[in-house]
């Protein structure tokens, strides 16, 4: 049997007394959450604002930020009314910090930690990155291209400038919009169709005269194209003929991007029909391609591409090797899945219907979200 720490026989009798007499045990006040909003107002002040709560004083705490992006040691700056629901702190230029700000309530003559918040600022203006998403989802045209910015921290900008190069070496200021929010979204009209571009943005802050810059973006290459490749399809194998092949002709828009087969890939064509009132199912493999239906090559050896109003001939065959009868008037659909593909330099998905004899390019939504 095992034995009983006389502790831990005293401990039971005190919950066993409690219990009986029903009293509470009483737990330590839990601290609820404070939402703070820092905004610098300007090179020198950092103003701390949040909902007031009924509690009796806040201590605010401050600590410098590190370069690996975690703070320092905090240290408290103020100690204020628990009637105030701001707190302007004076910092030097370019400081960056973390704030935590904490709620009490006085509780005979202690105080009891109720709220917390924390907040970070920089006393300067903040670098600019593009929208998460930018590269895959823009949607360009060949007459536009749509860029969306925002300022990471910092001052509230007085204005965004738009840089542009073709080479990604030698940039001309595109233009200067005035927009005192941390979001810019800008759409470059001035673009010449099939061309690429190169794109950085900054924004700055007007105080008393003179202009703050923040860093640039990183450079963002974007074309002048369509943003979803659009494809005739000729087929070439005969319909009823029992073959193991299966020939289709893509001849790209002329205002199409660059559509790429990378080499040492493997691509699928997966054809979904109906037959006798039931579906079925066929799996090709892309064995070969050309560009003028004579000399062929191998697919996967060496990057094929299909350029802006040129064709391409692919050819799939079985990937059981079995004879197949291609008829047009069963076919459901036909989607070439692979990551290898690439249009626009970003990995899509190709998707062919045979039916109405056409086909699109579009980014991997999965691979980039």
């Amino acid at each position: 049997m095992r034995r009983i720490h006389k502790y831990g026989i005293g401990l039971l009798l005190f919950v066993l007394l409690v219990s009986a007499k029903g009293i509470t045990v009483s737990s330590q006040t839990e601290t609820k959450w404070l939402s703070v909003t820092a905004v610098t107002q300007s090179k020198n002040s950092i103003k701390l604002s949040w909902k007031k709560k009924a509690v009796s004083q806040y201590r605010i705490y401050r600590a410098p930020m590190k370069k690996d992006g975690e703070p320092g040691k905090f240290k408290k700056i103020a100690t204020i009314s628990g009637k105030k629901k701001s707190y302007t702190n004076k910092v030097p230029y370019k400081k960056n910090y973390e704030y935590r700000v904490m709620g009490y309530k006085k509780k005979g003559k202690k105080y009891v930690k109720t709220y917390s918040g924390e907040a970070f600022a920089y006393s300067g203006m903040g670098a600019c990155s593009w929208q998460e998403y930018q590269r895959s989802d823009a949607l360009v045209t060949p007459k536009s291209i749509p860029l969306e910015v925002y300022l990471d921290y910092g001052f509230t900008p007085t204005a965004f400038e738009i840089y542009r190069s073709t080479d990604g070496k030698k940039y001309k200021k595109l233009a200067a919009v005035k927009k005192k929010t941390a979001y810019l979204k800008y759409v470059d009209k001035k673009v010449k169709k099939g061309q690429s571009y190169y794109y950085k943005v900054r924004a700055y802050r007007t105080l008393k005269g003179k202009k703050y810059y923040g860093k640039y973006t990183s450079a963002l290459k974007l074309s002048a194209v369509n943003a979803i490749g659009r494809y005739k399809v000729q087929v070439l194998t005969r319909e009823g003929d029992l073959t193991p092949v299966l020939t289709v002709c893509l001849t790209s828009n002329k205002d199409n991007a660059d559509l790429i087969f990378n080499k040492n890939t493997n691509n699928y064509l997966n054809l979904y029909y109906k037959k006798n009132g039931s579906y079925y199912s066929e799996e090709f493999l892309l064995s070969k391609y050309s560009y003028d239906n004579k000399t062929w090559y191998q697919a996967g050896k060496k990057k094929a591409v299909i350029k802006q109003g040129q064709s391409i001939y692919l050819q799939f065959v079985t990937s059981n090797g079995r004879d197949f009868a291609y008829q047009v008037s069963d076919m459901q659909s036909a989607d070439l899945d692979s990551v290898a593909v690439e249009y626009n330099e970003l990995l899509c998905e190709l998707k062919i219907d045979l039916k109405k004899r056409m086909a699109e390019s579009r980014a991997n939504g999965e691979f980039y979200h």
